[in-house]
């Protein structure tokens, strides 16, 4: 099954913040992805967190030629796909996965396959 995200997803490990107290805490930009992303996904999943898959596919779309980390906006979608489209995130649930980069495009996103055991 292909779902899609749209807009940019940013980078959740470089987008951090820490308070002069040492405490982390998310940006308020991925706050706003997630709880977007969230809201997509679930008009587009129906049903339960699979509680394992064979593989999902990543294909991110970026709105500029700007040199982005792959491993951290996989990291971001897989947040966001925890809880709606699987389970947990870890290799019992999703052994395999891959990820590429789709291109330039006035229309960021992230596609994602999600293939299910049959």
């Amino acid at each position: 099954m292909k779902l899609t995200i749209l807009g940019q997803v940013p980078s959740l490990k470089n987008l951090g913040r820490i308070t002069k107290n040492g405490h982390y805490y998310t940006d308020s930009k991925v706050k706003k992805y997630f709880d977007d992303a969230k809201l997509q996904l679930k008009t587009q999943w129906r049903g339960e967190p699979c509680k394992e898959v064979e593989q999902l596919t990543f294909v991110f779309y970026y709105d500029s030629n700007r040199i982005r980390d792959l491993s951290n906006s996989l990291d971001t979608a897989m947040d966001a796909l925890k809880g709606v489209v699987i389970a947990d995130d870890n290799f019992k649930v999703v052994p395999r996965i891959q990820v590429e980069f789709g291109g330039v495009s006035k229309n960021p996103r992230t596609e994602v396959w999600v293939d299910i055991p049959s």
